[in-house]
């Protein structure tokens, strides 16, 4: 079995020059590990959601009203 991919949450940004750039926010490791972690769900799915929560702002909008 070759090696498997790993997954990070990324953050992109522009830097002090106006540049774009990445950070990396968290390692969430391999498919198996997201699989263990999500108790056999479909981590990618998740992943794709939590993609699109974040994208709309809901995260923000849920510290705001929420708390």
């Amino acid at each position: 079995m070759g090696k498997q991919p790993v997954y990070y949450v990324q953050k992109s940004y522009r830097n002090e020059n106006v540049k774009p750039s990445t950070k990396y926010v968290e390692r969430l490791g391999t498919l198996e590990d997201l699989e263990k972690r999500f108790g056999g769900e479909d981590p990618i799915g998740y992943l794709f959601l939590q993609k699109v929560y974040h994208e709309l702002g809901l995260d923000k909008i849920c510290r705001t009203w929420c708390y």
